[in-house]
């Protein structure tokens, strides 16, 4: 089965770095969020993702999702930069991607990128945060002349190192796999 480039962009990278420490596991939140309309508002920031421990950079996991989400659907990516590290290259490849299909008159239908389990452990003085991500099936124009592709549900599992400093939590890496 053929993969947009969109959906598997997140194995574009590769990371070659060590992690200490048993992972602790975090359930996912089952009350979740709804996936944005592209005309909703960017999803506001949980109280529980604004807390320097494991479950709060977990619930920032959740909503940087839930973000993605949103740059994906309305082609606004303000949101997405400003909880991602400048020189994080999978955040910034999101980042293009979004911008240049919005310009392009591109459109999506579904495939909402959504958290399972999440598993923290330190990494140096950051968390390293991984999970299955889940990509729902739906549909993609990339220009407004494209044809629409289907593509199909899928999952795999990636890593974000998360870094907290002045109050919140933001992405310094986002890489496809798990940390060696």
């Amino acid at each position: 089965m053929r993969r947009t480039w969109w959906t598997s962009l997140a194995l574009a990278a590769v990371l070659l770095a060590g992690c200490s420490g048993d992972p602790e596991a975090r359930e996912p939140d089952p009350s979740g969020s709804e996936t944005p309309e592209p005309s909703a508002t960017p999803p506001p920031l949980p109280e529980a993702a604004t807390q320097e421990t494991a479950e709060g950079a977990a619930s920032f996991v959740d909503h940087y999702l839930d973000v993605m989400n949103y740059a994906s659907l309305t082609g606004d990516t303000a949101p997405l930069k400003a909880l991602s590290e400048k020189d994080c290259g999978g955040c910034q490849d999101y980042v293009e991607h979004y911008e240049n299909r919005a310009t392009a008159g591109g459109t999506v239908r579904g495939g909402e990128f959504s958290a399972g389990e999440i598993s923290v452990a330190p990494y140096g003085t950051d968390l390293s945060l991984q999970t299955e991500l889940t990509i729902a099936a739906g549909s993609v124009t990339e220009t407004a002349e494209s044809v629409e592709e289907e593509f199909a549900a899928s999952s795999e599992v990636v890593t974000l190192i998360a870094r907290f400093g002045n109050g919140s939590w933001r992405v310094v890496q986002f890489v496809p796999g798990e940390l060696p």
